[in-house]
């Protein structure tokens, strides 16, 4: 299924539901394990840790569903290394994104939820510093990335209303690269672990 059918069918599934509805708001940050997975067998890649931040917006159409929208800010890359004229050359890769992930959430008992859907990504920066030097890649980086989420996490009901701590997964659908890198083609994933709280609510009514 491509992405924008499935954001078609998010989309259509809410048009149906007719119940009270509840909006939420708040802040999320947290901190990204993310690697990009090289095509050349010249590089080694592992996992890096960047900070991701930003904002979201929930829409309970349902006792049990919820449209979360996000616009965050992601650190992502890798961490590099690999052998030049018989020398270990190690680095950092840091890829600025902003990222605007659209989920469904499933809610079970109260306070758990596991969700999923799809992220676009619009690179604003993509540097390497490496042993060698500092270099910028954004020019061989494609400006648009997709990935697709997964993830579960749990929001506090009581004490702390608003409160919670989610885990999510999100694997990379499209090159990284344009095709100019001595990588061949590249793609990456990244594990999110926030914190985040919803600091308003509202009800709309039918």
């Amino acid at each position: 299924m491509s992405m924008r059918k499935a954001i078609l069918l998010i989309a259509t599934a809410i048009s149906f539901v007719n119940v009270k509805a509840q909006i939420a708001v708040g802040l999320k940050a947290g901190v990204n394990f993310s690697k990009e997975n090289y095509k050349s067998s010249t590089y080694t890649t592992s996992n890096h840790t960047y900070f991701a931040g930003g904002i979201f917006a929930q829409y309970s159409f349902a006792k049990s569903f919820a449209l979360q929208l996000e616009v965050v800010h992601s650190g992502e890359g890798t961490h590099e290394e690999y052998m030049a004229n018989n020398t270990k050359v190690t680095g950092v890769v840091t890829i600025n994104r902003l990222n605007v992930p659209l989920l469904l959430q499933y809610k079970t008992v109260p306070g758990i939820y596991f969700e999923t859907g799809p992220q676009i990504g619009f690179v604003l920066s993509a540097k390497g510093k490496y042993t060698t030097g500092s270099y910028d890649f954004k020019p061989n980086t494609n400006s648009t990335l997709f990935s697709w989420c997964v993830g579960a996490g749990y929001t506090l009901t009581k004490g702390a209303p608003g409160l919670g701590i989610g885990v999510r997964y999100a694997p990379g659908l499209s090159h990284i690269d344009k095709g100019a890198t001595n990588a061949q083609s590249i793609k990456g994933s990244t594990i999110n672990v926030s914190v985040a709280y919803a600091f308003l609510h509202c009800k709309k009514k039918k």
